[in-house]
């Protein structure tokens, strides 16, 4: 199928690489409307949200005896407090047209928006969380937000409905948050494609595999402003703000974060720091049909295809019994003109994925031909 042949189709097929709007994230709005254009304005009904009564769920703390993090004792029956923290009905209240938007300003309100978007499944919903105030989760167990359509990538599952998930911080600050033994563990946890701006952390204690205090795994996102204070603990690819960075677009972020002890000011992830230091050896090369080729003798376990677009990834497919990647099956990855760069990754001892080649381009236009 040509690509003059897609776009005269009235739906979008979009699984990644998704085109968001979001107020006050400077760079967002040239760099992320290209290609699809601005989301349409929709108009909401104008009423006031009246809190049910919520069962006090805080529970005893204990200090650190090394460091200034307050601990939660966890609840007896081992689970977070989100479920018992989240109000059906602002859940409810704040579904409108198909779409979620939370203005949140309480732990019950910020639990109800992570309860909704874990809750999610097979929906493709667009999700706005707004924090209004400063929030402080003192004496309360959290988990992350994931939100990550992977699956449905590597299943070359056809989606049609652009999808987005914004959080707008507003300059605010989340204090004390404490997540424990997680894997792909922080505010944010297994996530592709969101976009994050102009938020604060401070005193957050997260533990466990693959973790950050904004986020554990991330893949294509997008973090401006964002400031996170805190502690990270754990084995494998143990960050500052970010655990393992797969391709995100990042400005104007800092983090001072205590990892396994050591203090850490000059990295944003664990990726960037090992990448600093680990040398790119491996050659790439196009061949004639413009397919991304690797030399037989890369046979490491842990290397990948890397595929960016627009500044973000938006595929990275295991390459360790793929010498040739023929992307034209991926047309709902590929799904503009334009050009994409591939890069060849490789799992680094600390459960990180780090360039180890040069780049090669490839170019999509209304001649491409895809096989399905």
């Amino acid at each position: 199928m040509r690509r003059s042949d897609l776009n005269k189709k009235k739906t979008v097929l979009i699984v990644l690489s998704l085109t968001l709007v979001m107020t006050g994230c400077g760079k967002m709005e040239n760099d992320l409307t290209k290609g699809l254009g601005a989301a349409e304005d929709i108009e909401f009904i104008d009423k006031e949200y009246s809190p049910t009564d919520v069962e006090d769920v805080s529970t005893e703390t204990e200090k650190h005896e090394d460091t200034d993090v307050y601990e939660p004792i966890k609840n007896t029956d081992g689970t977070s407090d989100i479920s018992r923290l989240k109000d059906d009905d602002y859940i409810a209240f704040c579904r409108q047209d198909g779409r979620y938007v939370f203005d949140i300003s309480t732990p019950e309100q910020l639990a109800s928006a992570v309860y909704a978007s874990n809750s999610i499944g097979d929906e493709l919903i667009e999700v706005e969380m707004n924090i209004l105030e400063d929030i402080d989760l003192d004496g309360y167990v959290w988990e992350p937000i994931n939100y990550s359509w992977d699956e449905l990538v590597d299943n070359r599952v056809k989606i049609d409905l652009i999808t987005r998930f914004t959080i707008n911080g507003n300059e605010h600050t989340i204090r004390n948050m404490y997540i424990s033994e997680r894997y792909q563990g922080g505010f944010l946890g297994n996530v592709n494609q969101m976009n994050v701006c102009d938020l604060n952390f401070e005193n957050a204690y997260v533990s466990g595999s693959t973790v950050g205090i904004l986020a554990g795994e991330p893949m294509g996102c997008y973090f401006e402003n964002c400031h996170v204070q805190g502690e990270t603990m754990g084995t494998d690819a143990v960050g500052t703000m970010i655990g393992n960075d797969i391709g995100n677009e990042i400005y104007d972020c800092t983090a001072d974060v205590i990892v396994n002890g050591e203090r850490k000011t000059d990295y944003l992830s664990l990726t960037a720091e090992v990448a600093a230091r680990t040398e790119k050896t491996e050659e790439i090369w196009l061949d004639e049909a413009d397919h991304p080729c690797r030399s037989e003798d890369v046979s490491a376990c842990g290397i990948g295809w890397l595929v960016m677009h627009n500044g973000r990834a938006i595929l990275l497919r295991n390459a360790y019994n793929e010498c040739l990647f023929d992307w034209h099956y991926y047309q709902n990855v590929f799904y503009e003109n334009g050009e994409y760069e591939v890069t060849l990754t490789q799992r680094a001892t600390e459960g990180v994925d780090v360039p180890i080649s040069n780049t090669v381009d490839i170019t999509v236009d209304d001649d491409t031909e895809f096989f399905y």
